[in-house]
């Protein structure tokens, strides 16, 4: 389980923003440390997972863990993981100082949203010459959320949304003034990094928004051509067992027929 900023563990109580706090005002004060440096809202994380774990556990003893009322599509944490990778690197200026480039992604589902591990780097964004080749490796954990259906791609969608990230391997001795501003600079902008970092993420399954009979106009049997428009919608998402479940809901809308050729009835 993740530790806070100060280094607790799951099980002490106390707010993550505010230990995220107190991490920053500490480094003013030492040099950079040589530890990760861990920045979460760490409680409220927990308080999620639980949640989350409580929901599933409620599902199961009612013996719908997986909803029957629409059609259920299952996909497996490895292809979530793979279509993440597809959308890196990325990379991109944070809060107008820092420069955070991702380069890889892990992917667990385990608890209804999953936990999804950026890794990368993050250095400082302007043309500094001291400060240009001061970097920290970077990891960024997120959740997998609002999984829905695109009609505009006819695919499903989600969207990584990070919840706390974590500097490593914060340089050498003759480093650590520099590192120590970049490293306390970036902690104070958790809002800015979680928000901004987030990304619209698609999963490879599609669905055709429209039904169409190409119809027949030869022979003794004639058809002729109609269309009918169908809606997708998620009516529920969850990640268990290593694979993402999607509940979908699939309504058709009424026949239309086509001109026929000619102007013919």
């Amino acid at each position: 389980m993740p530790r806070s900023a100060t280094g607790r563990d799951a099980g002490d109580r106390r707010p993550g923003v505010v230990s995220a706090l107190v991490f920053t005002v500490s480094l003013a004060a030492c040099d950079a440390p040589r530890e990760p440096v861990r920045v979460l809202a760490l409680e409220t994380h927990l308080r999620q997972q639980i949640a989350d774990l409580e929901s599933l556990v409620a599902r199961a003893e009612k013996g719908a863990l997986v909803p029957t009322d629409g059609l259920v599509v299952a996909v497996h944490e490895d292809v979530v993981r793979q279509v993440a990778q597809l959308a890196l690197p990325r990379e991109q200026v944070v809060g107008g100082r820092f420069r955070v480039r991702l380069e890889t992604a892990d992917v667990r589902l385990r608890d209804k949203h999953g936990a999804i591990r950026l890794g990368g780097r993050v250095s400082r964004a302007g043309d500094d010459f001291f400060d240009a080749d001061i970097e920290a490796e970077l990891a960024v954990f997120a959740r997998l959320e609002a999984v829905a259906f695109d009609r505009t791609s006819g695919m499903l969608s989600g969207r990584v949304m990070p919840i706390g990230f974590e500097l490593q391997k914060l340089g050498v001795a003759g480093e650590r003034p520099l590192l120590r501003r970049l490293v306390a600079g970036f902690a104070r902008l958790q809002e800015h990094v979680l928000a901004e970092l987030a990304f619209p993420l698609t999963i490879p399954v599609g669905f055709e928004s429209e039904l169409r009979l190409a119809g027949r106009e030869e022979g003794p049997v004639r058809i002729r051509p109609a269309s009918c428009p169908v809606r997708v919608t998620v009516r529920d998402a969850a990640a268990h067992g290593g694979r993402l479940w999607i509940v979908l809901g699939i309504e058709a809308g009424p026949w239309t027929r086509a001109a026929p050729p000619g102007g013919r009835r």
